[in-house]
């Protein structure tokens, strides 16, 4: 402050209430205890509960040890600011206020100006965590997108391998057969009949590898399934059945399913 500042009662007042604020807050002296009356002397098993009674209350309750813990506490904090002379710095801003002529504007801007302002270094750390966190989000949105790609990849993939199986089981091992499959070729493979079964008299079209691949890729799953557990009894890894399959079973529904399926084939166009 200014010297030669004529200061106010009140500014007197304050300082007053500063000295006894610095000074160490004294212990409450303990009660004391009334003289016990020795003509009656209890037995040791009731020492404790004659204690109680001269003490005339009851045993603390958990609700007050936790009372009497949070006292104990303030005060403590109480006295550390007082060590800390952070009770004197905040009486003399009063005082200072109290003098001035002009209300401070923002008394926020003027507290960080007397006191100086401190972040917490956790703050940091917290920011930091917050901004992986959003990144570790984001990335695992682009997984999940990835992920879910690469699933619809792998599931194309078993089925362009199982539908190259089967072009493997119709078009048998003669060399003009590999290249491309008519009809009757396809019904002789599976039946050992130049015809269709049940009079169908409807011809598919001549079929290549990869024009069988992209009609065997819409067929019914179920179907698909079905047609390669009998083309390959032992299973995937398995070999090619040397019997014709449905040899005199023309009427086996998975047989007239796949046939229904492959007379209703139409081909994509030749590109041009």
């Amino acid at each position: 402050f200014p010297p030669g500042r004529p200061q106010s009662p009140r500014a007197h007042g304050l300082r007053a209430m500063s000295s006894q604020a610095l000074s160490t807050v004294p212990e409450s002296p303990l009660p004391s205890l009334p003289s016990p009356d020795t003509s009656h002397a209890p037995g040791p098993s009731s020492l404790s509960q004659t204690a109680a009674e001269q003490m005339g209350h009851a045993p603390p309750s958990f609700d007050e040890i936790k009372a009497s813990r949070r006292e104990a506490k303030m005060r403590d904090f109480r006295q550390f600011l007082v060590d800390k002379g952070v009770v004197e710095a905040l009486v003399k801003l009063l005082i200072g206020l109290q003098e001035s002529e002009v209300a401070p504007e923002d008394p926020r801007k003027l507290v960080r100006k007397c006191f100086g302002e401190y972040r917490d270094p956790l703050w940091d750390v917290i920011e930091e965590l917050r901004a992986s966190s959003a990144s570790f989000r984001e990335q695992n949105g682009e997984l999940e997108t990835k992920l879910t790609q690469l699933e619809q990849d792998v599931s194309h993939a078993i089925r362009h391998r199982a539908c190259c199986r089967l072009w493997r089981a119709i078009a048998t091992d003669k060399d003009t057969l590999k290249e491309s499959v008519v009809g009757k070729d396809i019904v002789m493979r599976l039946t050992a009949d130049k015809k269709f079964p049940r009079g169908m008299d409807v011809t598919p079209h001549t079929l290549n590898k990869d024009m069988f691949v992209d009609f065997a890729m819409g067929m019914d799953e179920a179907l698909r399934t079905d047609l390669l557990a009998i083309l390959y009894p032992e299973g995937e890894k398995g070999p090619l059945t040397t019997e014709i399959p449905f040899k005199g079973k023309n009427d086996d529904p998975t047989l007239n399913q796949f046939l229904d399926a492959l007379s209703a084939y139409s081909p994509p166009p030749p590109p041009a």
